[in-house]
């Protein structure tokens, strides 16, 4: 798996060959994608999402008597 995560590498898109392989390849609508593209180049640059077991703190066992 350390293998594979060393081999992948996360640029930014090509977003004429992108935009040609959705809408022709694929059919999407060329506004939908152009949207997306948006959205994708507003979140470029931030911090990726937490792990949900972050927001959680463990808390002291009880047990009952």
């Amino acid at each position: 798996m350390e293998t594979l995560k060393q081999g992948l590498k996360w640029d930014k898109p090509e977003e004429a060959k992108l935009r040609e392989f959705l809408v022709e390849n694929k059919g999407f609508t060329e506004s939908k994608v152009n949207n997306g593209l948006e959205r994708l180049a507003k979140c470029s640059g931030k911090a990726n999402q937490s792990r949900l077991d972050l927001f959680f703190k463990p808390s002291g066992m009880v047990t009952s008597t």
